[in-house]
């Protein structure tokens, strides 16, 4: 992880290509994260069922979204599916099944919501740096925070 900052150009552009590769490897354990997620989705619509076809079905159109999203559209997607999920867990929660799917769920999203806070943090420290000699690396392109 990148500890201070040097004043040279070439000890610069090596702490930038770290922190964006370090912001990068942060994005994949977010990725990791949603995939895991992701591979939870047909057991949670099957222990809806048929008791609930609206939120069965908003939740798999959004998945589908998801595929071939990118970039700040895909982390919209992304909010917006946790926050149907965890409509169908408190549905599920509230009588109609109880399965020890709401627990590998909650699971996956409490990896999720680590991972994003340790690539937020990456990003940050990224984006600061690259801020601070912009003029020198216009190659360079800010990261995205995931909110």
């Amino acid at each position: 992880m990148l500890i201070g900052f040097s004043l040279s150009g070439n000890d610069v552009e090596n702490q930038l290509i770290e922190a964006e590769e370090y912001a990068n490897q942060k994005w994949g354990d977010v990725q990791s994260a949603l995939d895991r997620r992701a591979k939870l989705i047909p057991d949670l619509l099957l222990a809806l069922g048929e008791t609930n076809t609206t939120l069965n079905s908003e939740i798999e159109s959004l998945k589908n979204q998801l595929s071939s999203a990118k970039g700040e559209q895909k982390m919209a997607l992304e909010k917006e599916l946790e926050a149907k999920m965890s409509q169908a867990k408190l549905y599920l929660k509230n009588g109609v099944s109880k399965s020890d799917i709401i627990v590998q769920i909650e699971g996956a999203e409490n990896r999720i919501n680590y991972a994003r806070k340790e690539y937020n943090k990456a990003a940050k420290t990224y984006n600061v740096l690259l801020k601070k000699n912009k003029s020198y690396f216009p190659n360079y392109k800010l990261k995205s925070y995931f909110e």
